[in-house]
């Protein structure tokens, strides 16, 4: 087994080209949320995201990288869910999300990446902000989110800021076409780089 992890990692710094720099990092930071479509009338809603990410070097100017994080999404206004009518809400949703992300280096310090992520349903509930009741709204949300994200990164030595935005492609709710929201999050992030290879 250990001669097998040894092999695979001898194969991935040949794979690589000379003058990569295979890194990992960890990231963290704050999510201004909302849900667009449908009847809402909704304000953004903030909350966190956490995470972890492997970068892959392509050439000196691309590369890809693939993150997993745990992220607070939502928003708060007037909401029809849970076949609760037409109400005001502060709707929480939680995902462990995976992007995949294409970047091009601009500048040393600068890049731009786009690219898919899949968001896989942990937590859902809407808060009445009239009554302050909080409800499981789960089998009104699908399980899976899917949508595009797009952002860049300013990296001064092995700190990362991050500003994107993610937008959601698909229904969120299982209540049929009408209503049909969907995701809209603005995230600022920062992370910590870890060179490997």
């Amino acid at each position: 087994m250990k001669k097998t992890a040894i092999f695979l990692v001898c194969m991935i710094g040949l794979a690589l080209p000379s003058h990569a720099l295979l890194s990992f990092g960890i990231k963290g930071g704050a999510n201004y949320s909302t849900l667009n479509g449908g009847q809402a009338i909704g304000q953004n809603l903030g909350g966190f995201t956490v995470g972890t990410y492997l970068r892959l070097p392509l050439s000196p100017l691309f590369s890809i990288q693939p993150e997993i994080l745990y992220t607070q999404k939502g928003a708060k206004g007037t909401f029809t869910l849970a076949g609760s009518g037409i109400i005001s809400q502060r709707v929480v949703l939680e995902y462990i999300e995976i992007p995949v992300l294409f970047k091009y280096k601009i500048f040393p310090f600068f890049a731009i990446y786009g690219g898919p992520y899949v968001g896989l349903s942990t937590s859902s509930k809407a808060t009445n902000t009239t009554s302050n009741t909080t409800t499981d709204i789960s089998q009104s949300i699908e399980n899976s989110d899917w949508g595009a994200v797009i952002g860049g990164s300013f990296q001064i030595f092995r700190l990362v800021l991050d500003l994107r935005y993610s937008l959601g492609l698909t229904n969120i709710t299982t209540l049929g076409s009408d209503p049909n929201y969907r995701h809209g999050t603005m995230t600022i992030m920062a992370s910590y780089n870890f060179p490997v290879l």
